[in-house]
């Protein structure tokens, strides 16, 4: 899962890392497309809305951006879970419909919440995602729904038991809106033929303790991050939700001090698998347990890049494909493991037509998509501070039986190691 609502990554920074994924047999990518930070730095609704195009950040994917990704994650067989996250972390909204929010803090923040007593929140929101649920073919959707508010805080806000009451009978708890609008939501998803998810926030009431009137429909996938209300894994499955393990120890933070994991690669290789949570554990063969991911929040986005980020998560997507998948470990040890993704399986190939900005590849790695030299005229080699360091005409550059792009010196001696190299030729600037 990759946190695009707060921090915006490049289009080619997602089609990198769908490669990425599917290179090391990763099936679904969870695609966080709104989120906030402050009322002041309001994070971003990261997609073009064409029927509010007030809430669209100014960093955004435009229709046809979504649409390319999407074709690429069709074309490598991953699922895309889109999340637009309601009704909390919606501080995003502050600048254009302030009237929608909770106007008193939240989690410690002001502006954090939706206003779920008034209907024309709940009309807004459908506009929204009437437009924008079409645009995304695949069989999910993500509701996000996490950090609403705190069980406590919900005194604070009469106008919400008053709505309640109104609409679920007298015996209904303020809670009951947060609940009754995740419901509705999830009536909207499934009339357009998908399957919702949301963070377990939504399980508060309904697994553990019992409070508040409104049910929730158990056809809802949970993201499980934490426990929160006391909804522990166990009672998850045990009221027959299907569960991901999407625990905080699998995830990385970026903040203040930079982007880091919660917890190291090694130490999840070495004591997790797919059914070590946060707060509890769970058999691996546990037929309501459907898989696991890992996420890059971005508590504060400026604090890193996206090439610091890519450099930063390589370990951990290895690591989470090869749990993942429940199947025995390919290395008894983790340095073992270690060596064998860095050395033998390296980064995802880069077809040619992608290629738009340095890498550092070993030689003889495949480059797909070149399957002959006709177009290129000379690769010139840089050194690793991107500096040029020698042109190789076109003669010396051979492609393989296995479509691999060698390079010999004058004396026909095929040269390896570690380049930056630069096509040119007719049409073609491209870098590998």
């Amino acid at each position: 899962m990759v946190d695009c609502g707060r921090k915006f990554y490049t289009v080619e920074w997602i089609k990198t890392h769908l490669r990425e994924m599917a290179y090391n047999k990763m099936n679904l990518f969870h695609w966080h497309l709104s989120d906030g930070i402050s009322k002041t730095n309001n994070g971003g609704f990261r997609l073009t809305c064409k029927v509010h195009p007030e809430i669209t950040s100014v960093d955004h994917y435009s229709q046809t951006d979504v649409q390319d990704i999407i074709a690429l994650a069709t074309k490598y067989h991953i699922t895309i879970l889109p999340e637009f996250d309601f009704p909390g972390h919606c501080n995003w909204l502050y600048a254009a419909h302030k009237n929608l929010l909770l106007g008193q803090q939240v989690l410690g923040s002001q502006y954090w919440a939706l206003d779920l007593s008034k209907d024309t929140t709940f009309k807004f929101v459908k506009e929204i995602l009437n437009e924008i649920i079409p645009q995304f073919p695949g069989p999910f959707w993500h509701i996000g729904a996490d950090e609403y508010m705190f069980s406590n805080e919900y005194a604070n806000f009469p106008q919400l038991a008053t709505a309640a009451k109104a609409k679920y009978g007298t015996n209904a708890l303020p809670i009951d809106c947060y609940r009754g609008f995740v419901d509705t939501v999830n009536r909207l998803v499934k009339s357009y033929g998908k399957t919702m998810w949301a963070w377990d926030d939504v399980l508060v009431g309904i697994t553990g303790t019992k409070t508040g009137s409104c049910p929730l429909d158990p056809d809802i996938t949970i993201d499980h991050w934490f426990d929160y209300g006391g909804q522990t894994p166990q009672n998850v499955v045990d009221a027959k939700y299907y569960l991901v393990n999407c625990s905080g120890d699998l995830g990385f933070i970026i903040s203040s001090g930079g982007v880091a994991p919660v917890v190291s690669a090694q130490t999840l290789y070495s004591n997790y698998d797919m059914g070590k949570l946060f707060d509890g554990n769970l058999s691996v063969t546990e037929p309501y347990l459907i898989g696991m991911k890992f996420p890059i929040w971005a508590d504060a986005p400026d604090a890193a890049t996206e090439t610091t980020v890519a450099t930063a998560i390589f370990m951990h997507i290895r690591v989470i494909a090869q749990l993942g998948w429940a199947s025995p470990k390919v290395a008894t040890d983790y340095t073992t493991f270690s060596t064998l993704a860095n050395t033998t399986l390296g980064n995802a190939p880069i077809p040619a037509a992608y290629i738009t900005t340095a890498v550092t590849p070993k030689m003889n790695r495949p480059v797909y998509g070149i399957v002959s030299t006709q177009n290129f005229e000379s690769v010139q080699i840089l050194n690793l501070s991107g500096r040029l360091f020698k042109t190789i005409p076109a003669k010396s550059i051979c492609i393989d039986a296995g479509n691999r792009l060698n390079i010999l010196d004058k004396n026909n001696v095929l040269r390896t190691g570690l380049y930056l190299c630069r096509f040119k030729g007719k049409g073609v600037n491209q870098s590998q």
